[in-house]
C-alpha cells in the first residue's frame, strides 16, 4: 500500500468514529426524552383568590389534580407563608378533580407552591404570588359616663311626748330645720381611655418542608445520564488515541519520502529471517583425547607384585 493509501484508509475510519460517537449521543437523548416527559400525575391550573389582602382576608387555594393511570392521591396541599394548607376535593372524581382549600396568611408577600403524593410521582406545581397586609388596629368604644343619682338626706323625727303632768302651758314643740337641699354626690370620673389589647396573629410553622421528593424516575434518570457522559468520555479517549497513533504514522512516512528510493524499498521491507546455524560435524581424535584429559581421574587400589611364595603355592 503507498501512502496516500494509508491516508485515505485513516481519514475513513476517523469519520466513522465520529459517526459512532454522535449516533450514541442521539440515542442517550431518545431515551431520556421520555423519561423526563411522560408523568402519569400532574397538577394543572393553580388558582388563588383572592391574590391581595390583610391578616383578616380568607385566602382560597385551589388546583386540579388528574392522574393517567388513575391513581387517586393520599394528600393534595399548598404550602404558602410557611404554612400548609390541605386541599379537599370539590369537584370531580379523585383521580381527575379540583382540589380546594382556605386559610389566613400572615402579612407579607408569599409564593404558592401546590403539591400532591399519588402512587407513580409526586407532582408540584408553582402557583401564583399573593400580597397580604397588616389589618388595621380596631378603635376600642368609648365607656359611657354613669348618671349622677341625688343622694337623699333624712329629716330629724320629732321628739316623742313627755308623759309627765305639764304645769305650765304646753310648749309647741320646735320645728324642726328645713332639710338641706338634695345635693348630687360627686361620683368618682370613669375613666374615658381604654388600653385595647393588640391582638396580633401568630402563624404557626409546621413541620412540613416544601419541596419535590425524588422518585425512581430521578433515579433512573440520573443513571442514564451518568452512562452516557461515560460512554462518551470513553469514545473522546478512543479518537484522540487513533489520532496520536496517526500523527506517529504520517511521521514515519514524512521520514520515509526523504530517502533515496532504494533505502526507502529496504526500509519499508520486512525484516529478514535469521539464517540457519551450520550443521555439525564430527569431532576429530584430538578433540576426543582432550575430552578424555579433562575428565576426573578414579581411585585404583594397589596391588602387591606376586613373591616366589605365592607361585609355589
Amino acid at each position: 500500500m503507498t501512502a496516500e493509501q494509508l491516508r485515505r484508509g485513516r481519514g475513513r475510519a476517523r469519520w466513522r468514529l465520529a459517526a459512532g460517537g454522535a449516533a450514541v449521543l442521539v440515542l442517550l437523548l431518545s431515551l431520556t426524552g421520555p423519561l423526563t416527559a411522560a408523568q402519569p400525575n400532574q397538577l394543572l391550573n393553580g388558582r388563588v383568590e383572592p391574590g391581595t389582602g390583610d391578616t383578616k382576608t380568607t385566602i382560597a387555594f385551589s388546583v386540579r389534580f388528574s392522574s393517567a393511570l388513575g391513581n387517586a392521591p393520599t394528600s393534595v396541599t399548598a404550602v404558602a407563608g410557611n404554612l400548609v394548607i390541605p386541599l379537599a376535593l370539590v369537584q370531580g372524581s379523585a383521580d381527575n378533580g379540583r382540589y380546594r382549600g382556605t386559610a389566613k396568611l400572615p402579612a407579607g408577600t408569599w409564593p404558592v407552591l401546590f403539591q400532591a403524593s399519588a402512587q407513580g410521582n409526586d407532582p408540584a406545581l408553582d402557583g401564583p404570588e399573593v400580597t397580604i397586609a397588616r389589618a388595621p388596629s380596631p378603635t376600642p368604644k368609648p365607656t359611657p359616663k354613669p348618671t349622677a343619682q341625688p343622694t337623699v338626706v333624712p329629716t330629724q323625727a320629732p321628739p316623742p311626748p313627755s308623759a309627765a303632768p305639764q304645769t305650765t302651758a304646753p310648749r309647741t314643740p320646735r320645728p324642726a330645720p328645713a332639710s338641706r337641699s338634695a345635693r348630687p354626690s360627686r361620683s368618682p370620673r370613669a375613666s374615658a381611655r381604654a388600653t385595647p389589647g393588640a391582638a396580633t396573629e401568630t402563624a404557626r410553622p409546621t413541620d412540613a418542608a416544601p419541596g419535590v421528593v425524588g422518585t425512581d424516575d430521578d433515579q433512573q434518570l440520573v443513571t442514564i445520564l451518568v452512562g452516557g457522559l461515560i460512554a462518551i468520555g470513553a469514545l473522546t479517549l478512543i479518537g484522540f488515541l487513533a489520532l496520536l497513533r496517526d500523527r506517529r504514522r504520517r511521521t514515519a512516512d514524512a521520514r520515509l519520502e526523504l530517502l533515496p528510493e532504494g533505502a526507502r524499498e529496504a526500509a519499508a521491507a520486512p525484516p529478514a529471517a535469521p539464517a540457519a546455524a551450520p550443521p555439525a560435524r564430527a569431532p576429530t581424535m584430538w578433540e576426543r583425547d582432550f575430552a578424555l584429559d579433562q575428565e576426573p581421574i578414579g581411585t585404583v587400589e594397589y596391588s602387591p607384585p606376586p613373591t616366589h611364595e605365592d607361585e609355589t603355592t
